[in-house]
């Protein structure tokens, strides 16, 4: 693979992808369908919008294969400042993926036991509005555990980008406040879960501000000074 212009707005285009559908899996379909403390219209929501919540499932899936896409455009980027810690960088992101794939399938089981043959589950109208919410529940998380693992993607990351001759240091300090915010957020979860209201809007500041800024750097102006050789496979 070639460290040139080409590759790197390839993967900006990727990345791009990946914020959209995560934009749409976790910010619109979980938000407008799971209400807290309330499984009755948390279900009402889930049947209210099939279609919708279908199509969250194919975003995320999307998404994921995006990222795996990115994961190793990365490691390929950043390899000539460290290989090793690349290779760290980019199984960090991988391990990320592997839990939020797994991680639909909580998403699909609401998808079966709330469509017409929801019958077969056995599952009465008290039993049916716990299930979801439950499982939604779970997906949420899901989805902080395997951002804690890509949080520490973001540290050495940042510290791969900030060293790396062909990218601009701003990039490595934007993944670097991406990271802390996405620790923050996500170990709050666990240890602070009142908190997590303000802790949302930092990452939806830091973390969205910073990894839109990389995206429209790759596509756009791509990797400084490439070389000319190309890197083995």
């Amino acid at each position: 693979m070639e460290l040139n212009k080409r590759n790197a707005r390839v993967s900006g285009i990727l990345y791009l992808i990946i914020a959209i559908a995560a934009g749409f899996h976790y910010g619109y379909l979980q938000t407008s369908v799971f209400v807290a403390g309330n499984p009755v219209e948390t279900l009402q929501n889930v049947q209210n919008m099939p279609g919708i919540f279908r199509l969250g499932i194919l975003a995320g899936l999307t998404g994921f294969f995006c990222d795996i896409a990115v994961s190793v455009y990365f490691y390929y980027f950043l390899r000539g400042v460290n290989r090793g810690l690349s290779l760290t960088a980019m199984s960090f992101r991988l391990v990320q993926s592997t839990i939020l794939s797994v991680n639909l399938f909580s998403l699909l089981i609401i998808m079966l036991i709330t469509s017409p043959e929801s019958s077969i589950f056995a599952l009465d109208d008290n039993q049916l509005p716990s299930m979801v919410y439950l499982m939604l529940s779970l997906h949420d998380l899901g989805f902080d555990i395997a951002i804690l693992f890509f949080a520490v993607h973001c540290f050495i990351a940042a510290y791969l980008f900030y060293k790396s001759e062909h990218f601009p240091e701003t990039i490595g300090i934007l993944f670097l406040l991406a990271g802390i915010s996405y620790l923050i957020d996500s170990s709050a979860t666990f240890i602070w879960p009142a908190a997590t209201g303000i802790t949302e809007i930092f990452v939806a500041i830091t973390a969205t501000a910073a990894e839109l800024f990389v995206v429209f750097w790759l596509i756009f102006a791509g990797i400084r000074n490439p070389p000319k050789q190309a890197f083995a496979r």
